[in-house]
């Protein structure tokens, strides 16, 4: 990508950064309770949580709608009777809450809302259809909804893109248990039940190919297997499976945010970074409230140096769903967005913050390693380095060898720096020198002058207005001389020009 391009990228961004936090601040806001199981049968708690689960995907489509993630509303089923209390815990103004009951292929749904604040119900419905009809019957709900909660939005804001029903009520089945299989192997890193899920999904699209949620299933099992491979070449046929899974998920359907999701997470894994940026903004655009959408976007934009977008799109993901069991995520990409910009003391409270609600994910320990290598706590960094060979064997030695996911060269070569300090390697002979050892000759004109001023004590605000740049752009070149010259802080960025005699 060339440099112009990439100043684009980040305009836009910075563009639709305003938009995000008016999105997290203003409108209607919205907890979806998982569904009651009326069937009598546990064994079906599955279709109740599938049918909840669209729900929340139909309602997070409406722009305007806070919609608290699916995590996060899952973690208030044991008080799910308070509303009161739940709409208070997730900071919403509505708590939806329903039934399924099934007889066959009949289901019965039932739903309420209810002010959150008063516990009143609002309105509450029922509607009776077969299973092969539930999509339309979600969708009616997220109508009725968006309707009673926010009268405001225009019709054609709730028009939906047309979606293929499936025709064989058992695909839908299967696709529904395919993606309970795959959640639960996700949770418990067990790649047994995540191949089960993705075996169901098959099953589901020999029965009905025009089946989305079975190749959804298929294209994120593919992908969250693939994950758990690592960089072996089975990962790798996995990857590319995803890839396939999802591209035949957006030929079904060209507004599925997921499908650009999975297309640009697993773009991203394979080193084709342009195409995953450009995806993950499309899912984005089509879903902003999907809080796995914005923590793959948070990690993308961190990979190509964009800190303040990357920082504000993990930052996002935690408002929306701020009791999500994976909110560890949400943390790690903050502090991975923190260090990339220079902030170690924000990147370390964060990765700390990640490891405190999963201490078994070795990636946490990799930003902790780098993170302490570079404030010279190579004890406590060492620790790190030994907690990552034992959760994730050869994880830390493709990264001493090179292998990031940055797509900028500078912070690519200054993480692998502070790896290898923490793993108490010595740099290679020719490798990049440290921070001792640097000088200014890689910044750019336009760099040296900005540090030049930043080293005069300077705000980026009166930097702008003395170079006539806008204050975007300045906190962008001081973000780019912090990577280029491997430094933690302006403060350290000052003393070095000091030395250099830029003054």
């Amino acid at each position: 990508m060339s440099p112009p391009e990439r100043s684009k990228i980040v305009e836009l961004a910075a563009a639709r950064g305003s938009r995000d936090e008016r999105a997290a601040r203003t409108g209607p806001s919205i907890a979806v309770l998982p569904f009651t199981n009326l069937s009598g049968d546990p064994e079906q708690r599955y279709l109740s949580d599938g049918i909840t689960d669209d729900i929340i995907t139909e309602l997070s489509s409406f722009r305007d709608i806070f919609v608290i993630g699916r995590s996060s509303s899952f973690a208030c089923e044991p008080f799910a009777g308070d509303v009161k209390r739940v709409a208070r815990e997730l900071g919403v103004q509505y708590v939806l809450e329903g039934s399924v009951r099934r007889a066959g292929d009949r289901l019965r749904i039932s739903v309420g809302l209810v002010d959150g604040a008063s516990g009143e119900r609002i309105w509450a419905d029922r509607h009776d259809g077969e299973l092969k009809d539930v999509l339309d019957l979600q969708e009616e709900i997220a109508r009725r909804i968006v309707g009673s909660i926010a009268p405001e939005i225009h019709f054609a804001e709730q028009q939906r893109a047309e979606r293929a029903t499936p025709a064989d009520p058992a695909a839908y089945d299967l696709a529904l248990r395919a993606s309970a299989a795959i959640s639960r192997g996700i949770a418990a890193e067990d790649k047994a039940s995540v191949t089960e899920g993705i075996e169901l999904a098959r099953r589901a699209i020999a029965l009905d190919p025009l089946c989305l949620r079975a190749h959804y299933a298929l294209a994120f099992g593919h992908c969250r297997r693939g994950v758990m491979g690592h960089f072996n070449a089975e990962a790798q046929e996995d990857l590319a499976a995803a890839d396939a899974a999802a591209q035949r998920l957006r030929e079904l359907d060209a507004r599925n945010h997921w499908a650009y999701a999975i297309l640009g997470h697993v773009a991203m894994r394979r080193m084709r970074h342009d195409e995953s940026l450009a995806n993950l903004r499309q899912a984005h655009e089509l879903n902003p409230n999907d809080v796995t959408t914005l923590r793959w976007l948070s990690w993308e934009e961190s990979n190509f140096g964009m800190a303040e977008e990357a920082s504000r799109h993990a930052e996002l993901s935690l408002r929306l769903s701020p009791r999500d069991r994976t909110t560890d995520i949400g943390y790690w990409a903050i502090g991975l967005a923190a260090w990339v910009g220079g902030d170690l003391p924000r990147c370390l409270e964060n990765a700390r913050r990640a490891l405190t609600i999963n201490r078994d994910f070795a990636g946490h320990y990799i930003l902790l390693a780098a993170c302490l290598a570079e404030m010279g706590r190579d004890e406590e960094a060492q620790e790190a380095v030994a907690a990552i060979r034992r959760l994730a064997p050869g994880l830390i030695e493709s990264r001493l060898q090179g292998r990031t996911h940055f797509t900028d060269s500078a912070l690519g070569e200054r993480y692998i720096r502070a790896l290898r300090r923490a793993a108490g390697e010595r740099q290679p002979a020719g490798g990049t020198p440290g921070p001792a050892a640097s000088t200014l000759g890689g910044l750019s004109a336009r760099e040296r002058e900005v540090l030049r001023l930043v080293a005069q004590g300077l705000s980026n605000s009166r930097i702008a207005r003395k170079l006539a740049l806008s204050e975007h752009t300045v906190k962008r070149h001081v973000a780019n001389i912090l990577t280029k010259l491997d430094l933690p802080t302006r403060a350290a960025a000052a003393a070095m020009a000091a030395r250099e005699g830029l003054l």
